[in-house]
């Protein structure tokens, strides 16, 4: 196996991915997978579509994701999870917590048909309070570092030095009723998988 290292969206990543392809003697890709990017790019649609021409004709494209919008959890009395749900998809730089609902039309309309989602469920149910730590630190504290840096560019840093105090007491909290083994948190990872569509844009006639 090697390795490669590119920008998705970058200008070059068509040219770039063509050297990679001659280099390996490789015809096309059986399959492209991606895991927990695409709601990170800036237009997912251009990536795909550039993406589409390696793919063999009967090749499949795999695009494991996330959307917040269908988390479940109870209790919180406070709904201090909705908000921290809500505020921090506000957060300028935040990457698309909605990407997961968003993925079938986005495929659609880059050239790909067929398309099927499998979902992945993790729930709080019969783990121990190591794990459910870990469920923790997956699912809300790296919110943490988007605040912080947030800080870095903002224009109104004592607003923004407020919001990141109120992310931190809020996580604490969170963290808390983690810990308490009536509490119930599940979260769902979409997984969706489609085929190349022989024209990008099939006309009717």
């Amino acid at each position: 196996m090697k390795g490669y290292t590119h920008d998705l969206e970058s200008i070059t990543f068509s040219d770039d991915l063509e050297t990679i392809r001659k280099e390996n003697d490789i015809d096309k890709f059986d399959i492209i997978y991606s895991s927990l990017c695409f709601h990170h790019l800036n237009s997912p649609k251009r990536v795909l579509k550039n993406l589409r021409p390696f793919l063999k004709q009967d090749g499949y494209i795999v695009i494991r994701t996330c959307d917040d919008g269908q988390d479940v959890f109870h209790p919180d009395p406070k709904g201090l999870i909705r908000q921290v749900l809500d505020r921090s998809e506000a957060l300028p730089g935040m990457s698309n917590r909605h990407n997961g609902r968003e993925m079938p039309e986005i495929l659609f309309k880059s050239g790909y048909k067929d398309i099927v989602r499998h979902d992945n469920s993790i729930d709080t149910l019969g783990k121990t309070p190591e794990e459910r730590n870990i469920m923790f630190q997956n699912s809300f504290n790296w919110r943490k570092n988007y605040y912080r840096r947030y800080m870095d560019f903002a224009d109104n840093k004592e607003q923004a030095l407020s919001e990141y105090q109120w992310i931190s007491e809020a996580l604490d909290e969170i963290e808390d009723m983690y810990s308490d083994s009536l509490f119930y948190y599940c979260y769902i990872t979409p997984t969706y998988v489609a085929k190349r569509t022989e024209l990008l844009y099939e006309k009717k006639f």
